[in-house]
């Protein structure tokens, strides 16, 4: 990520899929659940280190696309979910390292989808999301819940607005949810809210353009935002307030792809 330049192809998941949560330990990229024709529960794993496809580890608890993600050292955690009509709230934990199945350590304050999905050091995030009932039902809430023990989420704080259907990125000591949809609006809004302290959502910079459907990716330094219905990689910096730039290209035009923090 130190150079701008556009996507390759690494290899392929088991099963054609979009809206599954995406999870990492450093040494592998982890995909969870997603959907295409049918709903899927089935964890994929595939190698940073050389390219080649990924290979079935596991199964979430249920099927279902569009959970919040995050990662901590040691277990991926996929939040809410829908699975067509139904929205969950269970929060799903699996191992790394080993193939195993997920377990439900936990429930969200409400079910919902499409929230973007953060990680600091002891805590994953949920922030906003669709509740499931008409196309302006939706969430301002941003959630978090602990990685040191199995246990409900709490209503930490609120974005500047309600959201879903959107990517998000995480620094140390910040997440960064990134365009978004509220009923037929579709924003270009960057939004940064604190880790260390339960504090609402402020805007601090824009898009290139207005989308939804995006993913979201973490560096060091710098989020950066792919997809949502075009080809785009944009790249936002952590350390100041500013708006995105045009970093490169995917392959191809996606939504709800999957995304990563470092």
């Amino acid at each position: 990520m130190t150079s701008s330049g556009n996507a390759t192809d690494w290899g392929d998941l088991t099963q054609t899929v979009r809206g599954a949560a995406g999870h990492t330990d450093g040494s592998y990229g982890y995909r969870a659940g997603g959907a295409d024709s049918s709903y899927y529960n089935v964890i994929d794993r595939f190698s940073y280190e050389s390219s080649g496809n990924a290979s079935d580890v596991g199964d979430l608890t249920v099927t279902r696309k569009v959970s919040a993600s995050s990662s901590s050292a040691d277990h991926g955690y996929s939040a809410g979910g829908n699975n067509g009509g139904t929205r969950y709230n269970t929060i799903d934990r699996y191992a790394y390292g080993s193939s195993s199945n997920a377990s439900d350590v936990g429930d969200l304050v409400a079910a919902n989808s499409g929230g973007s999905g953060h990680t600091s050091s002891d805590y994953g995030w949920v922030a906003g999301g669709d509740l499931g009932n008409g196309d302006y039902d939706a969430t301002d809430m941003i959630q978090r819940y602990s990685y040191a023990s199995s246990g409900n989420s709490s209503d930490w704080s609120n974005l500047i607005a309600y959201r879903y259907n959107y990517g998000g990125s995480s620094s140390t000591d910040y997440g960064y949810p990134a365009g978004g949809a509220y009923g037929d609006v579709i924003v270009n809004t960057i939004q940064r809210f604190a880790f260390a302290s339960a504090s609402n959502a402020t805007d601090v910079g824009n898009l290139t353009s207005t989308r939804q459907n995006n993913w979201g990716v973490s560096a060091e330094n710098y989020g950066y935002v792919c997809g949502g219905a075009n080809n785009i990689i944009e790249r936002h910096s952590f350390a100041s307030s500013a708006n995105a730039s045009d970093w490169g290209d995917l392959t191809q035009s996606l939504y709800t792809g999957i995304g990563v923090q470092y």
